[in-house]
């Protein structure tokens, strides 16, 4: 529905359509014609095309470990972390990229 901006008739109109209603996470960032179609009550058909470009607007969830507090033992002036995305212990997810790319520093 979002794609049919305005449509009147002197008439009345019976029905406006699109011939695309369905879009997935494979579809974004490419423009793709839709078709419009509406009809009055007289039956007369007039189309025009519409161009929709899909986007993705939800962020990605990221689980992350509960805080900890560690002690790098005497003389150590550092300590590495473990990897906590392959312990598990954190985790991410999006809705349309599969794998999602980790960073860690």
């Amino acid at each position: 529905s979002d794609v049919i901006a305005s449509n009147d008739d002197a008439c009345g109109i019976f029905a406006s359509a699109v011939d695309i209603t369905n879009f997935s996470c494979a579809d974004i960032g490419a423009p793709i014609t839709v078709q419009v179609f509406t009809i009055d009550v007289n039956g007369n058909l007039a189309t025009c095309t519409a161009e929709v470009t899909v986007v993705d607007l939800l962020a990605p969830v990221i689980t992350c470990p509960a805080d900890q507090t560690v002690d790098p033992g005497p003389g150590n002036i550092f300590y590495i972390l473990p990897d906590y995305f392959a312990t598990g212990e954190a985790t991410a997810i999006d809705n349309c990229t599969d794998p999602v790319t980790l960073t860690t520093q």
